[in-house]
């Protein structure tokens, strides 16, 4: 293992505060580009991504949330940011031991520029690429699927801005794809009102 990997840090990024799992309570310290800072709680954290995401499923942070939304009714519900199933104890604990090593894991694949995770959606019938389908982004985190972001497939069918390189850890994800809303924009029934892919990233 390189020199590097043992000591790689992960710097605050302004583009946390654009998500929306983030952007109601996550801000910058200025001077400590390593430490971020949560405006529900008052809590100074690590500029960690994986470190943020564990923080907003921490009891006192859903209790500011709940208290928050009860003064602004118009604020979207935390429920609304994420989907959340049952997992197994033995696959939490195995979601435990693949962060562990993520950092570590990134720094030796190299740093390409290539997208960690992406998606190409096309017509099964006449292969032409689907422009306009919202998909959504999870991880598996401490026993349930955590939002990380969304976005809508362009005019070739493609999006792959869920998530950077440097903001990329191992484990387990799963793509949300919203079959339903683009159906309805083209006035045609659908069975189905999602369609979900389960990933497992090992580098």
């Amino acid at each position: 293992m390189s020199s590097r990997s043992k000591n790689y840090k992960q710097k605050y990024r302004p583009a946390w505060e654009e998500m929306p799992i983030f952007r109601d309570w996550l801000r910058r310290v200025e001077g400590e580009p390593r430490k971020a800072f949560c405006k529900l709680c008052s809590k100074t954290l690590i500029a960690h991504r994986l470190s943020l995401l564990k923080h907003c499923q921490t009891t006192s942070h859903k209790n500011a949330e709940r208290d928050k939304s009860h003064k602004n009714p118009e604020r979207r519900d935390n429920d609304e940011e994420m989907l959340n199933e049952e997992e197994s104890e033995e696959e939490s604990e195995e979601e435990e031991r693949e962060e562990q090593t993520s950092d570590q894991n990134v720094q030796q694949n190299g740093g390409a520029d290539r997208p960690p995770i992406s998606t190409h959606v096309t017509n099964m019938i006449n292969s032409q690429p689907i422009c306009g389908l919202k998909v959504r982004l999870f991880k598996f985190i401490e026993n349930r699927w955590i939002f990380v972001n969304e976005g809508t497939t362009n005019s070739s069918g493609k999006f792959n801005e869920f998530i950077q390189r440097n903001d990329f850890t191992t484990g387990r994800y799963k793509l949300n794809y919203k079959v339903n809303r683009y159906f309805e924009s083209k006035r045609m029934e659908t069975v189905h009102p999602f369609i979900e892919v389960k990933l497992i990233i090992f580098f």
